[in-house]
């Protein structure tokens, strides 16, 4: 399945797909399962049962570039902007709710 659209708000990062669904997905959870090397590697150990607390910066959508024909790069408001979300990704975190 191939995105053929994603934005987002203050809240949710949207995905249409070409299949015509479309999806939401929290920014706290896009943001904490950033796929890059240095996200994935502080979120090893964090007990999942609590919360991260994020600067409103942290969850502020500054730019979405696409990937190919398979990806999306999202640069956040503190200037984080490595992990490179597949498409695959960001169906598995909508399914997740």
């Amino acid at each position: 399945m191939r995105a053929l659209n994603v934005t987002a708000d203050e809240d949710y990062l949207f995905v249409e797909w070409d299949n015509g669904e479309k999806d939401k997905i929290l920014l706290t959870n896009v943001r904490w399962n950033c796929p890059c090397a240095y996200c994935s590697e502080a979120r090893k150990g964090v007990d999942t049962e609590h919360f991260t607390v994020y600067h409103k910066d942290e969850l502020e959508v500054v730019d979405i570039i696409p990937v190919g024909n398979y990806a999306v790069k999202i640069r956040w408001g503190d200037g984080h902007d490595l992990g490179i979300y597949t498409f695959e990704l960001l169906k598995k975190l909508a399914d997740e709710g």
